[in-house]
């Protein structure tokens, strides 16, 4: 019989699984909080961290005069940027973990990783994901199907193959055809 996260928990094995939950503010999100309410967050003992990676793109050379306010140089601009992607991956984080209260559970820490330039959101999630030994991480699939993949790169089959925790896939549920059309 395979062991499930509550068989670990109730066994007496630690303080239960370090549950990460690898989100964004697509709709996709509101499933991975739905599937750890359900499955992940009523078991005594694990602890739960959201993890929002943010990317941003340093500018290197302005574009042409007018472009920057008087005053200000590309270092600052660049910081400006910084700073404008922090608080927007905060607010983003402090969004889910009230849809996460809605469903019954308070996430123990919520990360904000940084992405592009130093990284990507693949990279910073697995990196992430070892260093604090995670023993399972939720995601999303936007279900982009295999041209999308190739084009575009998975996250998740890159997390799949790259971290060395559990990764759980969760998928979209398919809406029914209404009847009548």
């Amino acid at each position: 019989m395979a062991a499930t996260a509550e068989n670990h928990a109730m066994e007496g094995k630690g303080s239960g699984r370090h549950v990460m939950l690898a989100l964004d503010e697509s709709k996709y999100a509101e499933d991975v909080l739905r599937f750890c309410a359900e499955n992940f967050a009523k078991i005594k003992g694990n602890k739960i961290t959201f993890l929002y990676v943010y990317e941003y793109t340093p500018m290197t050379l302005l574009p042409g005069p007018g472009f920057v306010p008087a005053g200000q140089n590309v270092e600052d601009l660049n910081e400006d940027i910084r700073k404008h992607a922090i608080d927007k991956g905060t607010k983003i984080l402090k969004h889910l973990g009230k849809k996460a209260q809605v469903l019954g559970f308070k996430p123990d820490d919520m990360k904000l990783l940084v992405g592009a330039p130093a990284s990507n959101v693949k990279r910073a999630i697995v990196d992430y994901t070892k260093t604090e030994k995670a023993d399972v991480l939720l995601c999303g699939s936007r279900g982009m199907g295999a041209v999308g993949r190739v084009f575009l790169g998975s996250v998740s089959d890159y997390l799949v193959h790259n971290c060395d925790c559990s990764v759980v896939i969760v998928k979209h549920p398919k809406e029914e055809p209404k009847s009548g059309t």
